[in-house]
């Protein structure tokens, strides 16, 4: 009987440790995306402002770490407010990114044409709203 319960409680104590180091993993990779940086060389520049309509106008989205470096509007999209959202930081406007949605002042977006979502199979290009 002694026996089974240290096991057990070996188990379990294994099981928290893997699962805390697992959530310290993950927070510290998303906490290193440097936003804006959508070409990840280092610098945020008119160059990643570049990358971001290009993907906007149907470049592949590479991975994770690139749709949270293009998100720098924070609204789960990727669209002409984050290309506006970049400009206006390398511009001097925005003194930081990521530049949430609900704190920046509403901005009308007339166009033409009706956006619509991406419609690829990728996962992360579901998000490109696209002129």
């Amino acid at each position: 009987m002694r026996a089974g319960f240290k096991r057990a409680v070996a188990i379990i104590l294994a099981v928290v440790f893997i699962v805390a180091t697992a959530s310290c993993i993950s927070a510290l990779a998303v906490s290193e995306i440097n936003f804006g940086d959508t070409n990840n060389d280092g610098f945020v520049n008119i160059c990643d402002a570049t990358l971001i309509q290009k993907v906007i106008n149907g470049a592949e989205m590479k991975d994770e770490y690139n749709f949270y470096a293009f998100d720098v509007y924070q609204d789960e999209n990727i669209d002409v407010r984050d290309v506006t959202a970049l400009q206006k930081y390398i511009a001097g406007i925005y003194t930081e990114l990521p530049v949430f949605a609900e704190t920046t002042p509403t901005e009308e977006v007339t166009n033409p044409t009706v956006p619509t979502q991406s419609t690829t199979s990728d996962g992360w290009n579901d998000h490109i709203v696209k002129p």
